[in-house]
């Protein structure tokens, strides 16, 4: 769901992007906002221009520092996860 959400906020985000897929790889024992490995594949036809990456690389830093939020929101049900 973390992936899914990234995903789409680095689309909205990001002009001139065709389609964005985020991984994140967690390992047993640590928290889901430390992952062991992240992934973002951005298909761009014009390519990426410097000030693009470095959004994406602060949207991914945000989403992840906001993963306690995204938490309680799942708990509360005001996040669609269908």
């Amino acid at each position: 769901m973390l992936a899914h959400r990234l995903a789409q906020r680095i689309f909205e985000s990001t002009g001139g992007v065709s389609h964005v897929t985020v991984g994140l790889l967690s390992a047993i024992g640590r928290s889901i906002d430390e992952p062991q490995l992240s992934t973002v594949d951005v298909c761009a036809p014009e390519g990426l221009t410097e000030s693009q990456r470095r959004l994406i690389r602060e949207r991914v830093a945000h989403e992840l520092n906001a993963v306690p939020v995204l938490i309680q929101q799942l708990i509360d049900g005001t996040v669609r996860t269908c």
